[in-house]
C-alpha cells in the first residue's frame, strides 16, 4: 500500500498549475516532522483510493524514504467533483497504532469437493502493532478446510512479530458449511408480538 509523492515549492494559487498537469497538492505532517508541501500523481491516487479506500493507514514514498501516514483530509470541489488537496499525517514510528488489515484468502479447500460452501466470516481484522510491523495483510489458507464443518478461528492465523489482534481468538473467521447450514445462518427477521 504505498504511494509515491514529491517535494512541491509552487504554492498558494499556483497551484491550479500543478491540478491541469494531473497532480494533487498535498501537506504531509506530524509530531516527528515539520510541514511538508508535496504533491502526488492524480492517477495513482485514484487507482490506490479505487484499491484501499480512504480509511486505510498507507506509505508515502518520499525522497526514496518510506513514511507511514494516514490519510486525514480530502479536499474536494464537489461542484466539479475534483480533489483540490490532500493531508497526510505521519505516524509516530515508536507507537504502536490500531489499523483494519485485510484477509488474504489463499489455497483451495478440498472440503468444496465434498459439497461444502466456503463462507467467510471477516474480511479485515482490527490489530496494534508499530506501523514498521503492520502487514500489507494477513493470509488465511483454504487448504485446511478438509472436511464439512472445519473452520478456520483467528487464533489459527499467523500474525508476524509484534502484531496483536484486537479481536476475540475464537471468532470464525471462515468456515466449511453445508449448502443447508448456509441458509440457517441467513438472519431472522424479528416479528413483534
Amino acid at each position: 500500500m504505498a504511494l509515491r509523492a514529491f517535494l512541491r515549492e509552487i504554492t498558494g494559487k499556483k497551484v491550479k498549475k500543478l491540478r491541469r498537469e494531473g497532480k494533487i497538492p498535498a501537506v504531509l505532517y506530524g509530531p516527528q516532522t515539520s510541514p511538508k508541501n508535496i504533491f502526488v500523481e492524480k492517477k495513482e491516487f485514484f487507482d490506490f483510493l479505487k484499491k484501499y479506500g480512504t480509511e486505510k493507514f498507507l506509505t508515502l514514498i518520499l525522497e526514496d524514504k518510506e513514511i507511514p501516514v494516514l490519510i486525514k483530509e480530502i479536499q474536494k470541489d464537489y461542484l466539479y467533483d475534483e480533489i483540490l488537496h490532500l493531508d497526510f499525517y505521519q505516524l509516530p514510528e515508536d507507537k504502536p497504532i490500531e489499523a483494519e488489515i485485510p484477509l488474504e484468502f489463499v489455497g483451495e479447500a478440498p472440503a468444496k469437493e465434498k459439497g461444502a460452501i466456503i463462507l467467510k466470516q471477516l474480511k479485515e481484522i482490527p490489530v496494534k502493532a508499530l506501523p514498521s510491523n503492520l502487514p500489507k495483510s494477513i493470509k488465511v489458507d483454504l487448504s485446511l478446510l478438509k472436511e464439512i464443518d472445519d473452520r478456520i478461528l483467528v487464533k489459527d492465523l499467523n500474525f508476524p512479530e509484534g502484531v496483536k489482534p484486537l479481536i476475540e481468538k475464537d471468532l470464525i473467521v471462515v468456515l466449511a458449511s453445508t449448502p443447508e447450514e448456509e441458509e440457517e445462518a441467513q438472519p431472522e427477521t424479528e416479528t413483534s408480538s
